[in-house]
């Protein structure tokens, strides 16, 4: 349960970080004595960040498209943060990182600041990528069923830590989730409940 709330404050660090840096920004550019030119990079990072910001309202808004929305919002998230890590797009007006420019070549560079950011957003939605990147051996000797089963056992061993209140949200949101997700979630709940009749029983 802990873990769990570390992990959503985590996720509303990794949504607001542009979002702050760009408001102070644009306060200080607008407090500025003398004429501030913006790079287009910081452009390209304002819009971004309310693509993305518009994505996650939406997720609220919107509880039938709930799943791929939800997904939508953490891979565009995931690219803008990446692209930032290399100077491509900046969420200040002035570049804060180590940038190089070649002949024509768009300017790029590192900066370490996003790297950190990145790191953040992959411990706070580690389950969900897992999620959308989890991929099944196509050519596996394995029959269907057997593949489903190591599927659950797979999620029955991820999900195994998780509270009663956690695995209840899982089955709330079920259409993000795949079939042996949901099935492995059913059975730690069944699991836990048991537990908990046997220890009254006692």
């Amino acid at each position: 349960m802990k873990i769990f709330r570390i992990r959503n404050v985590l996720k509303v660090i990794v949504m607001f970080f542009p979002l702050a840096l760009i408001i102070l920004s644009s306060y200080l550019m607008s407090v500025s004595d003398t004429e501030v030119k913006v790079d287009d990079r910081f452009i390209y990072g304002i819009i971004i960040t309310f693509i993305y910001m518009g994505i996650s309202r939406l997720d609220d808004t919107l509880s039938y498209l709930k799943c791929s929305i939800n997904r939508t919002y953490i891979i565009v998230l995931g690219a803008t943060i990446i692209l930032s890590c290399f100077n491509l797009i900046m969420f200040t007006h002035i570049d804060t990182g180590f940038s190089y420019s070649f002949s024509k070549l768009p300017k790029f560079g590192i900066n370490p600041v996003y790297f950190l950011l990145l790191a953040v957003y992959i411990i706070a939605y580690k389950e969900e990528l897992d999620d959308i990147f989890a991929e099944r051996d196509e050519f596996s000797s394995k029959g269907e069923e057997e593949l489903f089963q190591s599927d659950i056992d797979i999620y029955t061993e991820r999900y195994r830590n998780k509270s009663e209140i956690e695995l209840r949200e899982v089955l709330d949101k079920s259409e993000c989730y795949t079939e042996p997700a949901i099935v492995a979630v059913k059975r730690l709940l069944n699991d836990k409940t048991g537990d908990i009749q046997k220890s009254r029983d006692e």
